[in-house]
């Protein structure tokens, strides 16, 4: 039986299973020997539990406890969780839990999944099942699912079709299942694209700030969060990152730049950056730019990194109209 219940039921959703088993008095206990991550972790799963049969039960208490042999059904489910939360803390506190519980969807997930961006649904509707494709497809507004129907490879959309037409014949207990998998799963979505919309925010940051700030706030941060610092890295544009944009990006850099401030970026740029610059130049705005790097004499070096954050700049407000690309192989580019 235990190897069974292993099989249905695992991690995080056995310990949701016991805890409420336990009944509200001996959980509400439990509750304030927790940390706030265990409870908002234990509050998600027994909030995400169906319904749980009394044999399944048995195997769980019989892992846990060995000795425990009278089980019961328990149903969990969010209400119950936030009747729960409300014995133990403060208002807002269960407000802040049951947010993070619910999700960035909340309750009216399918009225909200049409705020969220096409080709994100699209991506998730590719790596699901048929059926699941069909129940979410029956949810969402005609004018949404033609649209991801359109773009749903034939044969997918084919069986995608059938099945919805069957929908009726699907227990609704299976469909409650099916919908909230969908859920769960958005919400997981989500969380990753909000992670990476936050570090993207930071890379952002970064790629305006001073080389001597960047490289000091960099090195505290990989000293807290180094697989952090690293994608942080990963997403920023560089000054050395010039040498990927495309001949026609740079030449369009160049016409945007000041022509004493692009002197001034080169003095300090290493030979791959002045050639990418001098290759996307006439002979004779190379021949310019270069006696005016030679005139200017010695020049400091937070003169050069400022120039340089310049065109950065400049390089920014390029790739928002478009006209700066980025390769990044010798198949694929893209337009920052």
């Amino acid at each position: 039986m235990a190897t069974e219940t292993n099989y249905r039921i695992k991690g995080p959703q056995k310990a949701a299973a016991l805890a409420l088993s336990l009944g509200e008095e001996n959980l509400t206990k439990i509750f304030k020997y927790l940390d706030r991550s265990m409870v908002k972790s234990l509050s998600l799963e027994m909030a995400n539990l169906r319904s749980v049969e009394a044999k399944d039960m048995e195997g769980i208490f019989k892992q846990f406890t060995q000795s425990l042999t009278r089980a019961v059904e328990i149903q969990g489910g969010v209400d119950k969780t936030e009747e729960i939360l409300r014995k133990v803390f403060s208002e807002d506190r269960v407000v802040e839990i049951m947010k993070e519980v619910k999700g960035p969807l909340g309750p009216n997930m399918w009225e909200q999944i049409h705020q969220l961006d096409e080709d994100m649904l699209i991506n998730f509707l590719m790596d699901e099942h048929p059926q699941t494709v069909a129940v979410f497809l029956s949810k969402v507004r005609s004018e949404m699912a033609s649209k991801l129907l359109k773009r749903l490879p034939r044969d997918v959309s084919e069986e995608v079709v059938v099945r919805m037409l069957k929908l009726e014949d699907i227990p609704s207990q299976i469909l409650q299942n099916v919908e909230e998998s969908i859920r769960q799963q958005f919400m997981r979505a989500l969380s990753r694209k909000g992670n990476q919309d936050r570090l993207q925010v930071l890379a952002d940051i970064f790629n305006f700030l001073d080389a001597k700030t960047e490289t000091h706030l960099m090195s505290k941060i990989e000293q807290v969060a180094g697989q952090e610092a690293e994608a942080v890295r990963k997403l920023m544009f560089t000054y050395e990152d010039i040498v990927r944009i495309s001949d026609v990006g740079i030449q369009n850099v160049i016409r945007s730049v000041d022509k004493t401030k692009l002197a001034t970026a080169l003095k300090g740029s290493s030979e791959k950056i002045k050639d990418k610059f001098f290759n996307n130049m006439s002979e004779r705005a190379k021949k310019l730019t270069m006696e005016d790097m030679e005139t200017m004499g010695p020049v400091r070096v937070r003169e050069v990194e400022e120039a340089q954050n310049e065109i950065l700049v400049i390089i920014k407000e390029l790739t928002i109209q478009g006209e700066v690309v980025i390769n990044i192989s010798e198949d694929e580019e893209r337009v920052l």
